[in-house]
């Protein structure tokens, strides 16, 4: 990808469309019934007006009794403006960012397949589009009611690629920094590239951190800086005290195997997937696009790693996208079987589709966490399995 432009082509304007009616229309259905809480942005709305009037934004909570901001220091000054517009025009720009982050994310990870595949796909496979948007339709939902920014973190991800593929690395450090320092827990994002090599992404990403980390000092001075990090680090510290998630392997386990451990699983979990990765660049010597699939794999992985709200499975979304590509490289049954079990697990828990109990009983079960790892080691096996075949044609 010689270029990060970005050209319009008729498939992507008509997903454009479809998608941006879809969340209008959502959004005055829920105005309309009076249910468009976005209790989460009232939290970042309120905590930042709460810090620029000089008070501890990490102190109390804002809104629902679990409505406690637990971002870095610097998000505040992100959304610094909500200080001088009115809640509700606030309210309705963060959803507009949200719908379209979610586009910008979906078609630009689209495009990018489609030249990682150019060889071996000769039409747009404009269907792959709208499966993806079908797999994670329930959790933009979920996300537009609530008014969080997983969506805008999953398309600062993306621009971080895609302007990384154009070779434009100044932009592609700046997007990999905002993702980090408003979700701290996609740090993961950058073990694939420690793996590649890639070093200039990794020293630029350090020194924009520590940037974002002194940037208070601008009007707190140097103590003041020191304490709201504090106060931030213990607002992280007390979160996972009120939030309980059924679909983090810590849950899981302990659900089903009755083993309880605070974090050896989800690092054993990683440390499997760092296993492939090492194995994949070194054993088969992989280079150029695969540390961005690794990235994908492992911010797909967050959720299952860390205790999150279930809006944060929208990371998965360019994982799903690859592996359909690879569906429709290579159809067979028994992937197209193993995707419709991915997608019942992962894509159908609503209370409007399956009542409040049968609902209930799915996050009990913790089937939305079991999905996405079933998602994340299928496509691994799929991708070692294309690799494999690839290897013995070349040989033979």
């Amino acid at each position: 990808m010689k270029n990060a432009s970005i050209k319009f082509e008729r498939p992507y304007i008509i997903f454009t469309i479809c998608i941006l009616a879809f969340c209008a229309l959502l959004v005055i259905v829920e105005s309309i019934n009076s249910k468009l809480f976005t209790s989460d942005f009232q939290v970042y709305y309120e905590a930042t007006n709460d810090f620029f009037s000089g008070n501890n934004p990490y102190l109390h909570n804002y809104g629902l009794d679990t409505g406690f901001f637990k971002y870095p220091p610097f998000t505040l000054y992100l959304f610094a403006i909500c200080k001088v517009l009115p809640f509700k025009i606030a309210q309705g720009l963060h959803l507009f960012v949200l719908s379209i982050s979610l586009l910008i994310s979906i078609i630009l990870w689209h495009k990018m397949f489609r030249i990682y595949f150019a060889h071996k796909i000769s039409k747009i496979p404009s269907w792959i589009l709208y499966i993806t948007f079908l797999f994670v339709a329930i959790h933009v939902v979920r996300e537009l009611h609530l008014g969080n920014i997983n969506l805008i973190l999953l398309a600062l991800f993306t621009m971080g690629v895609w302007f990384y593929k154009g070779n434009r690395i100044l932009l592609s450090i700046l997007f990999f920094s905002l993702l980090v320092i408003l979700k701290p827990i996609a740090i993961f994002i950058f073990l694939p590239m420690l793996f590649y090599g890639q070093w200039k992404l990794i020293i630029g990403s350090m020194i924009l951190g520590a940037v974002f980390f002194l940037f208070p000092i601008i009007n707190m001075g140097w103590y003041g800086n020191i304490e709201l990090w504090q106060n931030w680090l213990k607002a992280v510290g007390s979160h996972g005290e009120y939030l309980v998630s059924e679909n983090s392997l810590t849950y899981l386990v302990q659900y089903y195997l009755n083993i309880s451990s605070e974090w050896i699983f989800s690092f054993l979990g990683l440390i499997l997937i760092l296993i492939c990765i090492a194995y994949d660049r070194f054993v088969n010597k992989s280079n150029g696009f695969e540390w961005n699939i690794w990235a994908v794999i492992l911010l797909a992985f967050t959720p299952n790693f860390f205790v999150t709200d279930t809006e944060h499975f929208l990371l998965s979304i360019p994982l799903i996208m690859v592996f359909l590509f690879y569906i429709r490289i290579n159809p067979n049954i028994y992937k197209i079987v193993l995707l419709i079990l991915i997608f019942l697990l992962f894509s159908i828990n609503s209370n409007d589709l399956l009542g409040k109990e049968l609902s209930n009983k799915f996050s009990t079960h913790g089937i939305l966490g079991i999905g996405n790892l079933l998602l994340i080691s299928s496509f691994i096996f799929v991708y070692f399995r294309e690799k494999a075949d690839v290897n013995k044609v070349q040989i033979g």
